[in-house]
């Protein structure tokens, strides 16, 4: 049973429990987002980007990757001996550090 509220002696009745088009327009666009997303991460996998990419494209893709994991692995390395270099956790001072490099 509906519980109706009826807002005018000439009939005019709304439903408690309905849906408005502005919740319906929010939960697609937050659907299309959703699966945009997904889509989106699901390519980055490798399985996934091999069935889509030529391998041309995938090649290129992998080695953009592979670049990009040793920067970070050079910049980690390069940020570690820094700190050893600057007496260690406790003492490191990034904001000196351009004078000491430089």
């Amino acid at each position: 049973m509906d519980a109706a509220i009826c807002t005018m002696p000439g009939g005019v009745c709304t439903s408690d429990d309905s849906t408005s088009f502005e919740d319906l327009a929010i939960y697609g666009t937050t659907a299309v987002i959703a699966m945009g997303l997904s889509i989106i991460l699901a390519m980055q996998l490798d399985g996934v980007s091999r069935r889509f990419l030529s391998p041309t494209s995938l090649r290129a893709k992998r080695r953009r990757e592979y670049r990009y994991a040793v920067e970070q692995g050079n910049e980690y390395t390069a940020l570690m001996i820094r700190q050893h270099v600057g007496g260690g956790k406790g003492l490191y001072d990034p904001k000196t550090e351009s004078v000491v490099w430089a």
